[in-house]
């Protein structure tokens, strides 16, 4: 009996032994795993600190373009308001509002100094200055196309950005080539009014034509300028 419970202590003692051993083992065995695990990690971190640094450049330099865009197709809105006379509070009201926050190499106060004036106007004088104001129907406008070289350059990157954004951008793309077909269109019309060969009949069907394209043009540059509101006031969330 001594013999068994001597052997039986033994057995216990070297399986206490042991214990160090194992758990060295095991400790070695979650470095390994957490070094595999890391690296598996490392390009995804990587990646992902790459993507966000992009889209942040890419963000900042879209906002300087968009918001110099802006600027110019309120200056264009109102251009072609005050030649047909047709601007009333409400719409000076907002090509004041979406101009004011811009200061970039564009800005032009005199224009917001105008508008200021006219604001201060009330409603009977405001309709009077328009209708004083309105432009005999055979000087044109010199109207210019608009390009976002900026953003065409970078269309390739624009994946990093979300999915409303890319969306916005699309949309303001969308208008942008509408208001420049416009011009175009414009333009067309206006060069045939220098024709010495044109009858009375045709000269005011292509002022009507002319009319036309101007309110088109204004209608898809307001559009346009709201949609970059829309993407810009969502960046600075």
């Amino acid at each position: 009996m001594p013999q068994q419970n001597h052997t039986r202590k033994k057995y216990f003692v070297n399986n206490k032994d042991l214990t160090p051993c194992l758990s060295a083992t095991f400790e070695k065995i979650l470095l390994v795993f957490a070094g595999w695990f890391l690296g598996l990690l490392s390009p995804i971190i990587v990646d992902f600190t790459k993507r966000k640094q992009e889209r942040q450049e890419i963000k900042t330099a879209l906002t300087t373009e968009l918001q110099a865009l802006r600027f110019h197709l309120l200056a264009m809105v109102y251009l072609i308001a005050h030649k047909k006379g047709i601007y009333d509070r409400q719409l000076l009201k907002w090509i004041q509002s979406n101009m004011i926050s811009y200061t970039g190499i564009h800005r032009d106060v005199t224009l917001l100094n105008a508008i200021e004036s006219l604001l201060k106007l009330t409603d009977q004088e405001l309709s009077t200055v328009a209708a004083l104001t309105k432009k005999q129907e055979d000087s044109g406008l010199s109207l210019k196309k608009h390009t976002t070289p900026l953003l065409d350059s970078r269309i390739s990157r624009l994946s990093v950005l979300d999915e409303l954004s890319r969306q916005f951008i699309f949309e303001i793309r969308t208008q942008l080539f509408l208001v420049n077909e416009e011009i175009d269109q414009y333009r067309f019309y206006f060069n045939q009014t220098f024709s010495s060969s044109i009858s009375a009949k045709n000269y005011e069907q292509i002022v009507k034509n002319i009319n036309e394209s101007y309110v088109n043009i204004s209608d898809q540059a307001r559009l346009t300028v709201d949609r970059i509101g829309d993407l810009l006031s969502k960046w600075r969330c």
